[in-house]
């Protein structure tokens, strides 16, 4: 059955023929009202990010739902229930707090005394703000067991941490935002766009700077080229992440060109049994040195960029249906 959405978003209203059963492929073409949306991140008047960015590769028709007719998916979990993004926001701002007081000091080994007494608190208050404030969710079974967990693994990270102090604490996530410029050809004249990248957190010892991400998924450490992330037939959730690592090196080393440093993927599930988190690319550790990976990840950034902004290219749906299974949108595509 066929319908009109109307979708409202800040400053425009989309009115779009839209078939939630159809069997074809559809195209969304950029229209004036469209490339105004558009011109904002050129503008910077909006930022583009590495998880919009992925959006985009994994399906361009997605990146125009949630990022230019800005539709507001209805939430599919229960509001006092830790799902899988509570718990990584839990885990994150939780480690964030912890480590805080230190932000541009030197962490030393007893510090962790008192870091680890503060970990119940810190836990229930990050639990208590994404559960709305109920004090009873926070204390029921599933909720109660989770929050447990999530405890066991800032436990292992701080042991890890022990091991590797003394260290400063150069920055945190919401410390310090870093912007990385990016130079294209927008109707053959020159545009600079700025992503946007947010940290973990930034390490320092011994002349040696770790870019750290945690990470509650499960993640992927290794691929063999560049071009698995920029070909949606290719890419995985799984493999976002060095995505993200990988442009997110770009931007420290062009904002600290003099500092040796390493991206680091630090997983919950495997801190234990993998504590280094390396990134290998075509069996090659990821580093400030990886000039190759760097040079050849920017010509694929900036064709997808050149694509994004160019005019005559609409917003198509992505040709692999595996990314669609779990799309907020599929019930508005109907791809599959």
């Amino acid at each position: 059955m066929e319908h009109e959405t109307n979708l409202i978003s800040e400053n425009l209203q989309y009115s779009e023929q839209i078939n939630p059963k159809r069997s074809s492929e559809f195209e969304i073409e950029k229209s004036n009202q469209i490339l105004k949306s558009l011109e904002k991140y050129l503008n910077n008047e909006k930022l583009l990010s590495a998880s919009s960015l992925n959006t985009y590769i994994t399906c361009p028709v997605k990146f125009y739902f949630k990022h230019i007719a800005q539709i507001k998916t209805l939430p599919k979990d229960n509001e006092f229930e830790i799902d899988a993004l509570k718990f990584g926001n839990i885990f994150h701002s939780s480690m964030e707090k912890l480590y805080e007081p230190f932000i541009g000091k030197i962490i030393k080994k007893d510090d962790f005394k008192d870091i680890k007494k503060n970990i119940d608190i810190v836990v229930k208050n990050a639990v208590l703000k994404e559960l709305s404030n109920s004090e009873k969710a926070a204390e029921e079974g599933i909720n109660k067991i989770t929050s447990n967990v999530i405890k066991k693994y800032i436990e292992n990270f701080i042991a890890l941490d022990i091991q590797y102090a003394p260290f400063k604490i150069v920055s945190l996530e919401h410390s310090i935002v870093y912007n990385g410029i990016f130079e294209i050809k927008v109707k053959n004249e020159s545009k600079k766009i700025k992503i946007l990248s947010i940290f973990d957190r930034v390490d320092f010892k011994n002349n040696r700077i770790r870019i750290i991400d945690y990470k509650t998924g499960n993640d992927d450490l290794s691929i063999r080229s560049i071009d698995e992330l920029f070909d949606s037939n290719k890419i995985k959730n799984s493999k976002k992440a060095i995505f993200q690592m990988i442009l997110y090196s770009i931007i420290y080393k062009r904002n600290n060109p003099s500092f040796s440093f390493e991206p680091l993927l630090l997983k919950t599930k495997t801190i234990k049994q993998d504590p280094n988190g390396n990134i290998k690319i075509a069996n090659k550790k990821l580093d400030s040195n990886s000039v190759d990976v760097f040079d050849n990840f920017e010509i694929n950034l900036k064709e997808t960029l050149e694509e994004l902004f160019n005019s005559q290219i609409p917003f198509s749906q992505t040709s692999n249906t595996n990314s669609c299974q779990y799309c907020d949108y599929s019930n508005i595509c109907g791809k599959i």
